[in-house]
C-alpha cells in the first residue's frame, strides 16, 4: 500500500483524537457531556433561568420550585402562589391580617371576631364578649345564678340569696358584700347581749 495513502487514511481516523474533544457550541463542554450541545447557554451547570421550559442546567428538568418548599409554581403548573417564599405554599400555616396568603387560599386569613355568631366580636377585636365560643355568654345575656358561668360578661357569676341562706355557696357576685354586712351585723349584736 502507498504509503502517503495510509497516512492519508490514518489521519482521517487520528484527526478528532489528536484534536480533543468535539465541542460545537463553544461553550467549553464536550458535546458527549453536554444536553445542549448546538446552545452555548445550556450545559451541566449552567445558571437554570425558572419556568421557561428549558433545562440550561442539564439536571433533566426545568427549575419550577425556586424556594425549594416542595411546590411548584403555577408558571410550571404547580400551586405556589409565591415561589420565591418558602413559607408562602398550600397548606401552610395563614397568619391573619398581616397582607400576605401564606396557604394560597387566594386571601389573607382574617382574625375570627365572632365566633359563637352572638353579635358582639371578642375581646381580642375590641369587643366586650368573655366568651366567644359560648353564643349564651355575652354582655346582656340573662345570667344564670350561681351557676359558675359568668353569661352577661361582668366579670362575677350572680348569687342568690336563698341559695345562700339554705346553705349553697357561690364563688364570688354582687350578693357576697350583702352576706358579709349580715354576718357583720350579726356578730355586733351578740357582743350587744
Amino acid at each position: 500500500m502507498n504509503r502517503a495513502l495510509l497516512v492519508a487514511c490514518l489521519s482521517l481516523f487520528a484527526a478528532p483524537a489528536l484534536a480533543g474533544p468535539v465541542d460545537t457550541d463553544g461553550d467549553g463542554i464536550p458535546d458527549i457531556m453536554d444536553c445542549g450541545p448546538e446552545d452555548a447557554s445550556i450545559y451541566p451547570l449552567a445558571i437554570e433561568i425558572p419556568y421557561d421550559g428549558i433545562d440550561q442546567d442539564c439536571n433533566g428538568f426545568d427549575l419550577c420550585d425556586v424556594d425549594k418548599d416542595s411546590f411548584e409554581a403555577p408558571e410550571c403548573g404547580g400551586t405556589d402562589c409565591d415561589d420565591n417564599d418558602d413559607d408562602v405554599r398550600p397548606n401552610a400555616v395563614d397568619i391573619p391580617e398581616d397582607g400576605i396568603d401564606q396557604d394560597c387560599d387566594g386571601a389573607d386569613a382574617e382574625i375570627a371576631c365572632d365566633l359563637d355568631a352572638d353579635g358582639i366580636f371578642a375581646a381580642h377585636c375590641g369587643g366586650d364578649d368573655c366568651n366567644d365560643l359560648d353564643a349564651t355568654v355575652h354582655p346582656g345575656a340573662v345570667e344564670i345564678d350561681a351557676d359558675g358561668i359568668d353569661q352577661d360578661c361582668d366579670g362575677v357569676d350572680d348569687c342568690v340569696p336563698v341559695q345562700w341562706a339554705q346553705g349553697g355557696w357561690c364563688s364570688s357576685g354582687p350578693v357576697a358584700p350583702f352576706w358579709l354586712a349580715l354576718g357583720a351585723l350579726a356578730l355586733i349584736r351578740r357582743r350587744r347581749r
